[in-house]
């Protein structure tokens, strides 16, 4: 299985259920599962002084004391020595990949991927729906979509700001040689996380989707995830974590030697 490797704490948000998007300026077409691998270095924004550095006022109301409580100190963040680094924490689900999802943890893209134009605001339409423009200052324009017939041509719609009103569709023809620093921000959608007990710990991560060079096995014990190389087999091949083995082998052991005294089987 493939592993991404997030900076601490959105690794964390992440494994707990908590963030349900990671933001890149790389747009994937990867479906699946993968590693959530917590990188080694934590945001650049950690141990700033000002709260809304790095969290909105809406995503510190969506983490949870009991995780929060690691990693923020009165709405700042701050590393700590419990939250892993360099280790696979969990595992999560990429199911799409989208600009401008309606997720709080949604980073709004600063340009648009077909025009190149800068964002310029986000209005209701008539659903009232936020959508984002980009644009302006007079007119700015939503998101051209593509059409299915003629890949080359897109349909987006004007919204002119001098008389506050939407002024309906027009097509375009995707532009070329827009500058490389005017990067999208692509929302990864993510599903059905899953946080592990025990975190795999000592891996070191790489760039984009990677395999990790270790052999994850699941422990027969506690259910947990762990380095193949790390754990121990009973007599049949089954696995288990160290600690687990550490509690169980003198009990199977024990109960193996009292079948033996009753003679219920050879030594």
């Amino acid at each position: 299985m493939k592993a991404l490797s997030i900076k601490q704490p959105w690794a964390s948000l992440i494994a707990h259920g908590i963030k349900d998007i990671e933001n890149r300026t790389w747009k994937t077409n990867f479906r699946g599962r993968v590693f959530i691998h917590a990188s080694a270095k934590w945001d650049e924004r950690s141990n700033s002084n000002n709260p809304d550095d790095i969290f909105t006022w809406t995503q510190r109301k969506a983490i949870p004391d009991k995780v929060g409580s690691k990693f923020l100190d009165y709405g700042v963040l701050v590393k700590d020595d419990e939250t892993p680094v360099s280790a696979i924490i969990g595992e999560v689900d990429i199911v799409d990949c989208v600009i401008n999802h309606q997720s709080i943890w949604a980073e709004i893209s600063p340009f648009c991927p077909v025009t190149g134009l800068k964002h310029f605001a986000s209005i209701t339409n008539e659903d009232s729906v936020f959508v984002e423009t980009y644009g302006g200052p007079f007119d700015s324009y939503t998101i051209p979509i593509q059409d299915p017939d003629d890949p080359k041509e897109f349909t987006r719609t004007r919204y002119c700001h001098d008389r506050g009103e939407w002024r309906g569709d027009e097509m375009i023809s995707k532009k070329t040689g827009i500058p490389k620093d005017r990067k999208p921000i692509y929302n990864w959608v993510l599903a059905n996380p899953v946080i592990y007990e025990k975190p795999i710990l000592n891996v070191k991560g790489k760039l984009s989707f990677w395999e990790p060079d270790i052999i994850i096995e699941e422990c027969i014990g506690c259910s947990g995830n762990f380095d193949y190389e790390t754990m121990q087999q009973d007599s049949a091949g089954e696995n288990y974590c160290s600690d687990c083995a550490k509690e169980m082998f003198p009990l199977m052991k024990a109960e193996y030697d009292e079948m033996v005294r009753k003679g219920e089987i050879e030594e």
